[in-house]
């Protein structure tokens, strides 16, 4: 399996939102049309780093959000990681969106802030908890591949164990064609759900671990 990923080095400037939003806009652009499937954005390049104080303004946040939005409706056929300042149970944190063919899958929230030198990221921003995931929801269709990635600790094994319900979880739930699958005999389930296959990639510094679950019932 081969992913083409490509990274776009911005030249964003603070408070400039249609500058900076056409400059996302000309990249994706690009990556489509050389094939790019993960487009990698610099962070915070919605509204450009040097924003200090105002990243503490709830209309700040609020006009990112609307830009972010813009670049999710671009974002159709293509994954793109764009820099996002991300307001969350009333505190602020240095992001990244994740968006895949206009969807967005989640945030990854920066955990090491500098603060030296000309940074002083810790003035307006939290770093998050290492390997904490807060809350998922996702969804894959019938008949397709999904690789769940990420470092040791970040939940891969947690969610491989819920799908055949090795153990249930304590809140939400896991549908299967809208029906819970606490609704549905193991046996049926476990039959003609998944075959997983770990992969241990050594030279990549975004694909530490992957986990692949494939649906085969078609094939029995």
């Amino acid at each position: 399996m081969s992913v083409r990923i490509a990274s776009s080095n911005l030249n964003q400037t603070p408070l400039d939102w249609r500058g900076n939003f056409n400059n996302i806009k000309e990249s994706i652009s690009l990556a489509k049309e050389n094939k790019v499937e993960i487009l990698c954005l610099p962070e915070l390049s919605i509204t450009g780093y040097g924003c200090q104080d105002l990243f503490y303004h709830d209309w700040f946040i609020k006009k990112s959000n609307d830009v972010l939005d813009e670049i999710r409706i671009l974002s159709k056929s293509i994954t793109v990681i764009v820099g996002h300042p991300l307001s969350y149970n009333n505190k602020n944190y240095n992001s990244c969106c994740i968006i895949r063919d206009q969807k967005i899958l989640g945030f990854f929230i920066k955990s090491n802030l500098p603060n030296d030198g000309i940074h002083y990221e810790k003035r307006w921003f939290e770093g998050w908890e290492y390997g904490k995931i807060d809350k998922i929801n996702f969804e894959v269709k019938g008949n397709t591949m999904t690789a769940f990635v990420g470092h040791s600790g970040a939940g891969k094994s947690t969610i491989i164990n819920l799908l055949p319900r090795f153990y249930d979880p304590q809140e939400g739930s896991i549908q299967i064609d809208n029906q819970d699958i606490r609704k549905i005999s193991l046996k049926s389930l476990r039959k003609n759900f998944i075959v997983l296959i770990n992969i241990l990639s050594k030279g990549s510094l975004l694909f530490k671990t992957l986990i692949f679950i494939i649906n085969i019932s078609n094939n029995i």
